[in-house]
């Protein structure tokens, strides 16, 4: 029985239009079909509400495409990895919704394959012939079917094979933690218990938040009163900044931290996953090297169980058989192998002993099967060889690279730790391993340690203090750099976007260290412009030089050094008189509320300060630079 717009056989209806009425017009229209499958014949009253909203689907069909029409690339086809293309679509907007996208190699040259229609505005083509140019246009369509016309043809041509080339080599690599959360998981990194105010905040840097698309309000303010609001790292969007600002900087590439707590915990290792799917994604994007770095940062008794050691071995064989990461064409390769940092080796506080990191190296070095072996880069003291653990040279000598923590950070002027570098890489030269000693621009470790004596702990002295570590580095013809950390507030040691002064700061956090604390008016992305000369000078594009090739302009007013006052306030818990030692009378001070507002001003008074008037809480006192929290009851 037939019935208009369809056809009802024993349940069955099959809609089908041939004829599209706007404005009058008829017009023969690509059929595109609904087959929808019921358990019982159809009612006239469904049959027929069935056909109408099928009638109001297709006479509400828009004609136009996508646009922009033509489309266009946001990132042209580029290569990576030596024989890998990728390339990335201006993102489409519709009407409808719905938008695909078609990537076409167009040369036809071995190896070459188009996409197919896809949802992403994203295509790598892999697998491509050495020396070799492909072409490709892109072209979007809508859910109707709608097609606009193709891009501009870009063509790019292929080198070696990725699996030839040695990343690592004269290249200066990032630690990437990428974890810093929003909301949904307690605000992890940025504030203690899951509170979102300033009795809470964590870490002593602060970072530029302008180029996020996604941000979460907090309770806190910044001094003009606007609401403070802060990134979560399990939004894709935010690594995809942190990458692109990679890109965008010369920088080659990171190590993505995963820490052995994340990866003992079921819930935290799903978002460890998703981190690395991230940072796999957006390097493939950006055309940025990255690898694992699993972290055995476990200081308890526990900490070196074979429970323990299981689980770190099973986690690479998770990442290569289940997010099958090694796959990814921006994976990081050395000496023909994929590339781990494990970090962890041999220090003092940690339990693991010689015959579990042994067995850990097995597991990367011997595997049973050749697609979880690596080129094993071991995080170990700056210490190493001169103060070894006992047990632990036999397991040095396996690695493939040694990476000592900071060898000369703590003091780069001295010459003794400079002579103990110069020891370590002659000691690995003669055994054929790999030397990356680790440098660092800075650190600010007064959260931490819960002690405002160690806010900028060692200034970065507007990028000085990173340069000549840098250069004693490069000085010893030593062709491989790890810096940390690219996003470490929490230690004070950040390499991307920063806070400039203390007006971009939350009002007000007792630690927190803007960029011209030492007397600098530096923009945010200062260190950024340093890790692109940290990289010229790696690949020989400008001379060795003692001196930073980019000069700090000197601030205006150059700030007193707030890291060396030492004010101390009793008793804590107070109830109306807060006794402040450290401070002549007459200093002035500003108590803020957890929110960031002032909540009372004033001179100090024969060493105390009225806080009667203050309601029961959490607060900050602010005098001479520094500030300390306090509780009223």
């Amino acid at each position: 029985m037939t019935r208009g717009f369809g056809e009802m056989i024993l349940g069955l209806l099959i809609t089908f239009f041939l004829t599209n009425s706007i404005s009058g017009q008829s017009e023969l229209i690509e059929h595109i079909g609904e087959l929808k499958i019921y358990n019982n014949a159809l009612s006239d009253n469904v049959f027929q509400n069935e056909r109408q909203n099928m009638f109001l689907k297709w006479t509400a069909k828009e004609l136009d495409p996508p646009t922009p029409n033509p489309a266009s690339f946001e990132i042209p086809p580029a290569v990576i990895g030596g024989t890998t293309i990728n390339m990335t679509a201006v993102k489409g907007s519709d009407a409808s919704g719905i938008i695909e996208y078609y990537f076409e190699e167009m040369t036809g040259n071995s190896g070459g394959d188009g996409s197919g229609w896809q949802s992403s505005p994203y295509y790598s083509d892999g697998g491509l012939m050495p020396h070799t140019e492909y072409s490709y246009r892109v072209r979007m369509r809508d859910s109707y079917y709608n097609t606009g016309e193709p891009s501009q043809i870009f063509s790019a041509v292929t080198t070696e094979s990725e699996l030839w080339q040695n990343d690592l080599d004269y290249g200066a690599y990032y630690g990437y933690q990428a974890w810093h959360r929003g909301p949904e998981d307690g605000w992890s990194h940025w504030f203690d218990g899951g509170i979102p105010d300033a009795a809470h905040m964590s870490g002593d840097n602060w970072p530029d938040f302008s180029e996020y698309p996604i941000l979460y309000e907090t309770q806190l303010h910044y001094p003009d009163g606007s609401p403070v609001l802060v990134y979560s790292s399990n939004d894709y969007e935010t690594v995809d900044v942190h990458i692109r600002w990679m890109k965008e900087y010369g920088l080659k590439g990171c190590f993505l931290q995963r820490q052995e707590y994340d990866i003992h915990n079921p819930a935290t290792l799903e978002q460890m996953d998703r981190k690395a799917m991230y940072v796999r994604r957006a390097c493939e994007k950006y055309g940025i090297k990255f690898c694992m770095m699993p972290c055995n940062n476990d200081k308890s008794e526990s900490g070196g169980g074979q429970e323990y050691i299981d689980e770190i071995i099973a986690d690479w064989k998770h990442c290569v058989d289940d997010l099958k990461i090694t796959e990814s064409p921006m994976y990081m390769h050395q000496d023909g192998k994929p590339v781990i940092g494990f970090w962890g080796m041999g220090f003092s506080n940690r339990q693991m002993t010689p015959a579990q990191a042994t067995q850990i190296l097995d597991s990367f070095q011997k595997p049973s099967e050749s697609k979880y072996q690596v080129y094993v880069m071991g995080g170990v003291p700056n210490d190493w060889r001169t103060n070894t653990k006992e047990g632990f040279m036999t397991v040095y000598e396996r690695l493939d690279m040694i990476s000592p923590w900071r060898p000369i950070f703590y003091d780069p002027y001295n010459q003794v730790w400079l002579d103990r570098m110069a020891g370590d890489k002659a000691w690995c030269d003669v055994r054929g391993i790999d030397y990356n000693p680790t440098v660092s621009p800075g650190a600010s470790v007064a959260y931490q340690n819960f002690d405002p004596t160690l806010r900028n702990k060692n200034p970065r002295n507007g990028g000085k203090y990173l340069w000549k570590q840098v250069y004693e580095v490069c000085k010893l013809k030593n062709k491989f750099l790890y810096v940390a950390m690219y996003d470490e507030i929490d230690e004070g040691t950040a390499m991307y976007k920063m806070a400039e002064t203390q007006k971009d700061c939350p009002v007000l956090n007792p630690s927190l260290v803007p960029l011209d604390e030492d007397g600098y008016d530096l923009p945010g992305d200062w260190y950024l412009q340093i890790g692109t000369e940290i990289q010229k000078m790696l690949d020989g594009k400008i001379q060795l030089t003692n001196d930073l090739p980019i000069k700090p302009p000197i601030a205006a007013s150059v700030h007193d050094n707030r890291s060396k006052g030492i004010l101390k306030v009793y008793p804590v818990p107070s109830n109306s008189k807060l006794f402040v030692a450290g401070a002549e009378n007459g200093s002035h001070f500003v108590v803020f509320n957890i929110f960031g507002m002032k909540a009372i001003e004033g001179e100090l008074r024969e060493g105390t300060i009225d806080i009667s008037s203050l309601t029961k809480g959490t607060y900050i006192l602010n005098m001479k630079g520094i500030s300390i929290r306090f509780v009223k009851i």
